[in-house]
């Protein structure tokens, strides 16, 4: 059982808090090929200032599998400091959502784009007969190497493949990406189900598959 959310203090502060915690249905019986364990955490989240976030966690782990102690408290505390890659994560969903609200007009700017959007500078002979791949991901105007930003997404397929893809972004459509609103990515996802979804046409270089959906349940 999980829960994630926000709530407010006495002070008037706002935290964040998850709650992991395991839970036992008579709809989900023990099985011979794997021995459930059972686990409680807590984690409270305090924002200090606009960059920084203090984390507090708190919880315990019982194998139940007789597993070597040192295994399972080096298992824990790396599932526990994840919680450190929770802002990259965030970030990389921003820009993937920022993907998927392009309207498709948008790809006309391709044939426009003869500079650098951001320092205008004109793309040598090589780079003109690359010029679609180039281009930012979100707005698909041509970014120099100079000015280009790469991120590594990853996107769900048609046929819920996870494929990892490589994108470029211009400096501004970088930036506005990241501060786009958390509650408003968040919405539009849930209202779309759309999470992952792929668009093939803003993809800096072709994609490779990395794992099957199934695979990462």
């Amino acid at each position: 059982m999980e829960s994630t959310g926000t709530r407010y203090l006495r002070n008037g502060e706002r935290v964040g808090y998850q709650l992991v915690h395991s839970v036992q249905f008579p709809e989900t019986p023990a099985r011979g090929s794997a021995i459930r364990g059972n686990m409680s955490m807590s984690a409270i989240y305090r924002q200090r200032d606009s960059n920084v976030v203090d984390v507090f966690i708190k919880g315990f782990l019982n194998p139940a599998g007789g597993l070597t102690r040192s295994i399972i408290t080096r298992s824990a505390a790396k599932a526990l400091l994840s919680v450190s890659k929770n802002v990259h994560c965030a970030q990389m969903k921003k820009l993937a959502w920022s993907i998927r609200q392009r309207c498709p007009t948008m790809m006309e700017r391709q044939a426009d784009s003869v500079v650098c959007v951001t320092c205008l500078k004109r793309p040598s002979g090589t780079h003109r007969l690359l010029h679609r791949h180039l281009c930012c991901g979100v707005c698909a105007r041509y970014v120099c190497s100079g000015c280009r930003i790469h991120k590594k997404l990853h996107f769900m397929m048609a046929d819920r493949k996870m494929l990892e893809q490589e994108v470029a972004f211009c400096p501004k459509c970088y930036t506005e990406a990241l501060n786009a609103k958390t509650v408003t990515v968040a919405s539009q996802e849930l209202l779309f189900n759309d999470v992952y979804g792929w668009n093939e046409v803003c993809a800096f270089t072709s994609g490779t598959e990395i794992s099957l959906f199934d695979d990462l349940n």
